[in-house]
């Protein structure tokens, strides 16, 4: 049960809104190009869930003492994930994005 939680919370680091607007752009961009086979929206999706993911992922681990102020709900400030956690999965982001 603890994993899960803990892939909740890593999971949380990026937030829905972003996710939604990196991929949607992409897929709007795809459509008026007149590209719009399936096949042309996996790199939007790798995009949006691996690189976009990793930079804002990479920006709540950063900014972590601010959002204990004003984010206190945030994983990482409300003790949900440490860290030393959201670090290790930055990096693993970082990593399958340059490999991809």
């Amino acid at each position: 049960m603890k994993t899960v939680s803990m892939l909740i919370s890593v999971l949380q680091l990026y937030r829905i809104d972003a996710a939604l607007i990196s991929f949607l752009s992409y897929a709007a961009g795809t459509v008026m190009a007149g590209k719009y086979a399936l096949h042309r929206f996996i790199p939007g999706l790798l995009i949006s869930l691996i690189s976009f993911n990793f930079i804002y992922s990479l920006n709540s681990w950063a900014d972590r003492k601010i959002d204990a102020l004003n984010k206190p709900n945030r994983p990482l400030p409300s003790g949900k994930l440490s860290g030393k956690a959201a670090l290790g999965y930055v990096i693993m982001l970082g990593v399958v994005s340059l490999i991809y």
